[in-house]
């Protein structure tokens, strides 16, 4: 499988020190938002760019895309046509403002669609940058977090699987409470529902059964650092699970849990995909309930089939408190770039105004300032944190730790002393453990000319978390 491109000019760096010394390459840069791999399948893409994921409020998203898509031209070219180079170098070029593209997908085919790109200053730092380079402030809202889940798939027929439009159940019924969150996943996915009569037939089988090769007792023997943590669609959060890990024995665990779903083609009366699920637990488990919960995880590979077994995913949580200001990675004071109706271009902040103070803490104008701060206030915080909630991020970071409960009010008193330098705070300000009481406005004081004005701003919450199959 060729490597999955992921197209936005965000400089993915190990720290904003290393993106200050990169800077100055180019004069402007561009995000989209998009992930996308060149097709290896003649079942959905063949050849062509097959969008993988979007990234919310990301320009991508803003112009209707959706993983799945299918980009046949970008700019009138054919992307069978075109190498990753290609594609890159026009999704990203500072010199167009926009890109058209036709797109197809169950839903429609060669879909004319305007991604209309955001292009700011090459050294210019977001706050999505900022939230990830300080997320030890709140891991519990920007963090990165891999698990496998235990499915297997049949590999597709040979077969245009964008022919296809509707779809039924096999039962011939409306959805039943198990089937409920399949329907709505195919009909995010652009397939119509019909009662009867659709292209594709789905059958759902599930079952809660003993595992034949359980050994009781034999948990005592386990590693108990196998804990499994998952992605809770309903809900948008990693969570633990009754569920065996995938790595566990064959023998440990009292029960089987197996959700199998197949999907035929009506006139031909063939699978043409089908996927299935195999866990264990040592209690029972509610069998729609894991349908509800996991439904994005089965169909993903769907229509365009990227895993044969046991599939990776990765959470990229990344939500945080924007006014819509972009910063210069060489003078952090310095407001490089304002969003366009952002709570800050709102409030009448410009390019070249210089922020002394957010919040009430100070705003240093190198990284290296901020971030020694924000080192010290991490060891001088460690011991508030809950040790029971220690999770690796996805590279390899084995340190991440929720706040304790119990500790909010000192976490939030630690983070206002000046000494730590922690301005970027107000990313994560809609958190108890960062203002008690939670203080709803950003004040920012800005030196215009030789005048010092404090302005008061709403901030927006923006929540850009997806999930990604490795």
């Amino acid at each position: 499988m060729k490597r999955i491109i992921i197209v936005t000019a965000l400089c993915l760096v190990a720290s904003l020190s290393l993106m200050a010394q990169k800077v100055g390459v180019q004069s402007s840069r561009c995000e989209v938002g998009l992930l996308y791999q060149i097709s290896y399948q003649t079942n959905w893409g063949d050849s062509r760019a097959v969008v993988v994921e979007v990234i919310p409020d990301q320009p991508a998203a803003k112009a209707g895309l959706k993983a799945g898509d299918i980009i046949e031209t970008i700019n009138g070219r054919n992307t069978q046509e075109m190498s990753e180079e290609e594609i890159n170098r026009i999704l990203l070029d500072p010199s167009m403002g926009s890109v058209e593209l036709e797109v197809t997908n169950f839903g429609y085919r060669n879909k004319r669609m305007t991604i209309q790109k955001q292009c700011v200053p090459a050294q210019a730092v977001s706050e999505a940058m900022l939230a990830r380079a300080f997320n030890m402030y709140s891991v519990e809202d920007v963090t990165t977090r891999r698990f496998t889940m235990p499915y297997g798939y049949r590999a597709p027929e040979q077969i245009d699987f964008a022919q296809y439009r509707t779809f039924s159940f096999a039962s011939g019924r409306k959805p039943t409470i198990l089937e409920r969150s399949i329907y709505q996943e195919l009909l995010q996915k652009g397939l119509k529902y019909q009662v009867k009569g659709g292209d594709l037939v789905v059958a759902i089988q599930a079952d809660l059964t003993a595992n034949p090769n359980y050994r009781e007792g034999a948990e005592s023997d386990i590693e108990k650092g196998l804990k499994n943590y998952r992605f809770n669609a309903k809900t948008g959060d990693i969570q633990q699970y009754p569920f065996q890990s995938i790595n566990a024995p064959s023998f440990i665990g009292s029960h089987l849990l197996t959700v199998a779903i197949q999907i035929s083609d009506a006139k031909k009366q063939k699978m043409i995909w089908s996927v299935q699920a195999k866990e264990r637990l040592n209690s029972p488990y509610s069998l729609e309930t894991y349908a509800d919960n996991f439904a994005p995880l089965l169909l993903s590979n769907f229509p365009f089939l990227r895993y044969i077994s046991n599939p990776t995913f990765v959470l990229h949580k990344n939500s945080y408190r924007s006014i819509g200001v972009f910063f210069d990675a060489n003078d952090l004071q310095r407001i490089l770039w304002v969003e366009k109706g952002s709570p800050a271009d709102r409030a009448g902040l410009m390019p070249g105004d210089r922020i002394l103070t957010i919040n009430g803490l100070p705003l240093e104008s190198t990284v290296k300032a901020m971030t020694d701060g924000y080192h010290a206030f991490l060891r001088k915080s460690l011991f508030f944190r809950d040790e029971e909630s220690r999770f690796p991020s996805s590279d390899g970071f084995d340190g991440n730790k929720f706040w304790r409960l119990d500790k909010y009010k000192e976490v939030a008193e630690l983070m206002q002393e000046p000494k730590y330098k922690g301005a970027f705070t107000y990313l994560f300000s809609h958190r108890p453990y960062v203002h008690d009481p939670i203080i709803e406005d950003v004040v920012v004081e800005i030196q215009r000319g030789g005048e010092v004005i404090p302005i008061a701003m709403k901030p927006v919450l923006k929540k850009e978390d997806y999930i990604e199959l490795m």
